[in-house]
């Protein structure tokens, strides 16, 4: 039986889920890990009245940066979405397919990923991840 309700079940990935991320390895494998699970598990609740999204934002203004000690100096403002706006494009976006990239920019970089060779990807993202000197 189909519940006449709707429900959402919204989890939360990151950009960093679709490319290897050299030097935060077990963040970026967790990430990939929320979103290849969100979209199976989206896959096999269609059509039982609950709405499975995946919301993958990049740059987001919160204390994580501090916290993993990742230096963001060189991020352009603009690069940058607030946890509010996020959150806003989140409930949006429920019902509307298994994933959301939040932000234009994003949107973008996540499609293009998809065409450059892994390898590739792993020493570029190594190269802006790379921690700084002690």
């Amino acid at each position: 039986m189909v519940c006449p309700f709707r429900h959402a079940i919204i989890n939360i990935a990151s950009l960093g889920g679709f490319a290897p991320g050299p030097f935060m390895a077990t963040y970026a494998a967790t990430k990939a890990f929320v979103l290849s699970f969100s979209e199976a598990v989206a896959t096999e609740l269609r059509g039982t009245g609950v709405d499975v999204l995946c919301v993958c934002p990049g740059f987001t203004r919160t204390e994580f940066q501090n916290k993993a000690d990742v230096d963001v100096s060189g991020i352009p403002a603009m690069a940058w979405m607030s946890a509010d706006e996020v959150a806003d494009q989140a409930v949006r976006a429920v019902g509307r397919g298994p994933v959301l990239v939040n932000g234009i920019m994003n949107s973008v970089m996540a499609g293009a990923i998809r065409f450059v060779p892994r390898g590739v990807t792993s020493r570029l993202v190594a190269a802006f991840l790379r921690p700084r000197e002690a």
